[in-house]
């Protein structure tokens, strides 16, 4: 998921490109979820994403969070 649709903005790892680093957010669970199912900015939502894959990707981004 993250590689198909956020690496290109937030760089292979979350250090950042278009879109910001993803490795130095502190934001809360809810926040990560509430931005990449309704997007915020430039960045797009999806709304779709849903179940296992969500949550995958949320704990990918909490692991890289300082």
């Amino acid at each position: 998921m993250y590689a198909a649709n956020c690496a290109s903005c937030h760089g292979p790892s979350g250090g950042g490109g278009v879109g910001p680093s993803l490795r130095e957010s502190v934001l809360s669970r809810d926040a990560l979820r509430q931005i990449t199912l309704q997007g915020k900015g430039a960045m797009p939502g999806f709304p779709k994403l849903r179940g296992a894959e969500l949550e995958a990707l949320l704990n990918l981004l909490e692991s890289w969070q300082p």
